[in-house]
């Protein structure tokens, strides 16, 4: 490289590996302190800080001939601490972190009392050190230069280098900057997770205090207001009227709802009051059982009348003779089977399966469902006269979206019963829970609702009810769920809809296929895909 001076004559300069110690060597070394101090003060995690760590200390040793470099975070109250370590040397894996701060006992302990250790010859260690002057023997070590580092008057870490050859220059004044740069690093790593201890150990007084948030008490009235139901809204003062109306005649009742709205209960509530409360309660799941199982349920069998039959089985119909008979999800019955019940809920008449024997029996039968039993009939998945057998009494329960005001009562009850279940004292329930249960849609109903507060007292530790990550996202809102449907049964509702606004009259000016825009012709052949028939 060459350089003009005032007279025009040229001069030749000299490049830095001319005068490796007067040029190179600093520079170098400003330019890596440079770098790592920027890196690390722009890092604001505690895990992003310890992950860089490692790396710096590679990017030092690279840079500077030495052999290896040390980072020590010191624990308190203990000679012991973090250990990270990068050397280019193929160091045995076998010394742990409590070994190495066994063997290197002096210089921590130097280092831990703020002593500097400056250019240290490994044979001037004393004799209080001889396990490092073993080790470092042992790897090659030529000297070592140590530098504590401190956070206010509290020495909190070292970091130490290792070299074979000739000190570098001025290596003490850079290791002193080094340690400021990772001291500086790993105290607001410190600080923040001080932080973060903080923060959590107010959120617990918070949450066990109930500070910032109103806390409402549990000490309401969760007892059971009618028979086992919770709640005074007028939606289900009504379901109690019917319950009255029903109770003591011989009705067959049809109870619907959701699931999860207590159409069980409903049907108990019915028997206890009639005149046959006294006598056991029978009750049989129809969605719960095979097919070929229900048949055998429902009227019993005779031995041998079908592969397994070991012995004689007695019907949930005799069983509950001169009683009720609750049958739940009745329209997963299938259609053979409702042929034989319809038999009975007429006649009263029925025979085991395997014997021709006709039995009778006086059974006051209550059933219920989730699904639209009419839609079922228009479907031919249900009997017509069967169903106007059942839809004598017809009683709704509706959902908990419909009857928001009964919430907290729920909610106390179910607090009762879980705390009692779980011996723990909570005397309080968040505000904010409170009004996310009131706003919530609850798809699932009750049942979702007793397992949402189960829940709840499972996590509490403190005398506040905790629902932790319960908070809804989505479905905060009043409106009924949107109910998803395929497209054939979106099309065949809508023809259906037009239909009986029409009359069920298919061609002419006021005829469906006129509102529906296409050939009368072709209406009937879309009304017979799609299984539409007029009801009777």
């Amino acid at each position: 490289m060459s350089e003009a001076n005032s007279l025009g004559v040229v001069k030749e300069v000299l490049p830095c590996r001319a005068a490796p110690e007067i040029i190179c060597e600093p520079l170098r070394f400003e330019h890596l302190f440079s770098k790592l101090s920027a890196k690390f003060v722009n890092l604001s995690s505690t895990d992003r800080v310890r992950d860089e760590i490692v790396d710096g200390l590679k990017e030092i040793v690279l840079n500077t001939g030495l052999a290896s470099g040390t980072l020590i975070e010191f624990s308190e109250g203990s000679l012991g601490g973090k250990l990270y370590q990068w050397t280019p040397e193929v160091i045995p894996q076998s010394l742990s972190e409590a070994e190495f701060f066994e063997n290197f006992a002096w210089g921590m302990g130097q280092l831990k009392s703020g002593i500097p250790l400056d250019h240290v010859n490994i044979a001037d260690i004393p004799e209080a050190g001889y396990r490092e002057r073993s080790v470092f023997k042992k790897f090659g070590f030529k000297f070592t230069v140590s530098q504590p580092f401190t956070v206010g008057k509290k020495v909190v870490g070292a970091l130490a280098f290792c070299g074979k050859g000739a000190t570098p220059r001025d290596m003490f004044t850079h290791v002193k900057v080094l340690a400021e740069v990772f001291c500086n690093s790993i105290s607001r790593g410190r600080s923040e997770e001080a932080l973060q201890r903080a923060i959590a150990e107010l959120d617990t007084l918070r949450e066990q205090f109930g500070v910032g948030d109103n806390c409402l008490p549990c000490e309401g009235n969760s007892e059971p207001s009618y028979g086992a139901f919770v709640g005074s809204s007028d939606a289900l003062k009504t379901v109690f009227r019917k319950i009255e109306q029903v109770a003591s005649s011989r009705a067959t009742v049809l109870v619907t709802g959701e699931t999860g709205t207590g159409k069980e209960l409903v049907a108990r509530a019915i028997h206890d009051l009639s005149p046959r409360g006294k006598r056991p309660f029978v009750k049989l799941n129809c969605g719960a059982l095979a097919a070929s199982l229900i048949e055998s349920e429902l009227f019993g069998h005779e031995k041998g009348s079908f592969t397994g039959a070991f012995a004689r089985k007695i019907g949930r119909f005799e069983l509950a003779d001169k009683s009720s008979i609750f049958l739940d999800e009745i329209g997963e019955l299938p259609m053979d089977l409702q042929v034989k019940l319809l038999r009975v809920v007429q006649e009263g008449e029925f025979e085991r399966v395997g014997s021709s024997e006709t039995r009778k029996v006086d059974v006051r039968i209550i059933v219920a469902t989730n699904r639209d039993l009419q839609a079922l009939v228009a479907e031919k998945k249900f009997r017509e006269d069967l169903y106007y057998r059942f839809d004598v009494f017809p009683i709704h329960c509706p959902p908990l979206r419909e009857r928001r005001e009964d919430i907290p009562a729920l909610v106390g009850h179910f607090l009762d019963k879980f705390r009692k279940e779980t011996d723990k004292r909570i005397e309080c329930i968040p505000q904010r829970a409170m009004t996310a249960l009131m706003e919530y849609n609850w798809p699932g109903n009750i049942r979702e609702l007793q397992n949402v507060v189960e829940r709840a007292v499972l996590r509490s530790t403190s005398a506040r009810l905790n629902f932790d990550d319960w908070y809804p996202v989505q479905g905060v809102t009043r409106s009924n769920p949107v109910s998803l449907r395929g497209l054939h049964d979106a099309e065949r509702d809508y023809i259906m809809e037009v239909l009986q606004l029409t009359g069920w009259r298919v061609s002419g000016e006021n005829g469906a296929a006129k509102i529906l825009q296409v050939n009368p012709k072709t209406l009937e052949s879309m009304m017979k895909r799609l299984n539409v028939c007029r009801p009777k």
